[in-house]
């Protein structure tokens, strides 16, 4: 099983994802979505190939209000 981290996302990513990714339904009537990036840094001493860009969000009248983005860098255990 990989080991995922949190890591901090940049406003690009975040964008990306809302405008690129399918959207789904989540908790309490929000919608959230969740694209992959590749991430290939280190991080807190170890080596990340891919970060998950996962925001949480309302539309309301045409506007996208973010009410979370979480990120989590994936490590896989075989080293990439």
């Amino acid at each position: 099983m990989p080991g995922i981290k949190c890591v901090i996302v940049g406003r690009q990513s975040w964008r990306e994802a809302i405008r690129t990714a399918p959207w789904m339904p989540a908790k309490l009537g929000r919608l959230e979505c969740r694209k992959e990036f590749a991430y290939a840094r280190e991080w807190n001493g170890k080596f990340y190939a891919t970060k998950q860009v996962r925001p949480i969000f309302v539309e309301e009248a045409g506007e996208i209000v973010s009410l979370q983005s979480r990120t989590y860098a994936v490590r896989f255990p075989w080293g990439l």
